[in-house]
């Protein structure tokens, strides 16, 4: 087996951008502290409405847990990033031309094996709840659907992996990256204004009928990323006018708008379902426009300090791990916690530990099971390769 490694820095002229493993890490960490609070936390609302529950120094430091409750918007980020980074090796005019069969056989190698792994983790950690009392039944059938990655379709989400959601999304991406891929060599700007009405179309149809789980709305997040990717590889990539810098801004304030606002009311349950998508495609353009500014400002990157630049590094590298492994592990140990204790911990600060504890697991399942995997999807599709008549 290949030692596993992680990256330290960018070479020039490497494949690697700052930027892209800074911001996926950061939205790795975001996702992360996001969960937490739910296993591992009362909640801010229980020490605002029950005097009973904690002290004053409980109450005053729950206060550092409101920037959370924005932070699943990472998943968006993770779908802008996510576009680059598959289009990036055949963009511009140097780009490799798409091979479809070694193309397959490295995103199976890459998202499959880790997949798995969690599927087994998080059944795992379902059986010791169920041994506990905590559960009621092993919910058998919706791990069976996570297997062929068919829990959206059948509204089968695992107990204990309730994040599987995305992962039926990205694959559906991978499966039509070959349009986008001919799309924007022929039409970047067509490309992207046809996945805008695409998505917004299948926004619009949610009212009609539950989609969220559907990767429609999210077709136009993924190919901006993939847009900027054949723009900055192609050399013409230009600073976002100021019009999109505005848009983006309101884009943001949009998403942090309904975010705020679907957690202040339960009156929204007939349009729940489209306002959450408009949040996520609020995010997914004010993420589009932070990639395009980011790639333009390596500057900005530099400034950070080198303890600061490793940890993102190591988050970047380990972001899909920790996003596979981090929601069974907090289920675990908030269970393990109220069998010790009685209940769920009070004081905010106390999540912080499980979440270094996470990004453990996550260092140890992406050098055990992640990059041995992406190593041997990449030979096996050199050897495809290889084998193919010139």
């Amino acid at each position: 087996m290949t030692k596993a490694t992680l990256p330290h820095a960018t070479a020039p002229g490497s494949e690697e951008i700052y930027c892209i493993s800074y911001l996926r890490g950061l939205a790795a960490l975001g996702v992360v502290l996001y969960h937490v609070r739910i296993d591992l936390w009362v909640g801010f609302n229980a020490l605002l409405v029950d005097y009973k529950v904690g002290n004053s120094f409980d109450r005053l430091v729950a206060w550092l847990s409101l920037p959370t409750i924005f932070m699943g918007s990472g998943v968006m980020l993770f779908f802008v990033i996510s576009g680059f980074c598959i289009h990036a090796p055949y963009a511009g005019p140097r780009g490799k031309k798409l091979d479809l069969r070694e193309y397959t056989v490295r995103r199976l190698f890459r998202i499959y094996p880790p997949y798995v792994a969690a599927i087994l983790f998080a059944f795992a950690v379902q059986a010791i709840g169920y041994h506990l009392g905590f559960l009621t039944s092993l919910d058998g059938f919706n791990y069976a659907m996570t297997v062929p990655m068919l829990q959206n379709s059948f509204a089968a989400q695992p107990e204990c992996n309730p994040a599987f959601w995305t992962i039926p999304i990205e694959v559906a991406f991978y499966l039509f990256f070959p349009l986008v891929y001919f799309g924007l060599k022929r039409s970047g700007l067509g490309t992207l204004a046809a996945g805008l009405i695409v998505s917004v179309l299948a926004i619009a149809s949610s009212v009609l009928a539950p989609i969220q789980s559907n990767f429609l709305p999210y077709w136009f997040t993924w190919i901006a990323g993939a847009a900027l990717a054949e723009s900055y590889r192609a050399g013409t990539l230009k600073p976002p006018p100021l019009l999109i810098v505005v848009l983006g801004i309101i884009a943001l304030g949009a998403g942090l708008f309904c975010t705020w606002h679907a957690r202040a009311t339960t009156g929204l349950d007939l349009y729940a379902g489209l306002f959450n998508l408009v949040e996520s495609f609020c995010y997914g353009i004010a993420f589009s426009v932070l990639l395009w500014w980011s790639l333009l400002n390596a500057w900005f990157y530099q400034l950070l300090p080198g303890f600061a630049h490793r940890a993102l590094m190591i988050l970047g590298a380990i972001s899909y791990s920790l996003y596979l492994f981090h929601t069974p592990f907090f289920r675990l140990c908030g269970w393990l916690w109220i069998q010790s204790g009685g209940g769920k911990p009070v004081n905010y600060l106390t999540t912080f530990p499980f979440v270094f504890l996470a990004i453990g697991l996550a260092w140890l399942a992406y050098q055990l099971i992640e990059s041995p995997s992406h190593e041997a999807g990449r030979k096996f599709a050199a050897k495809i390769k290889a084998r193919a008549p010139n």
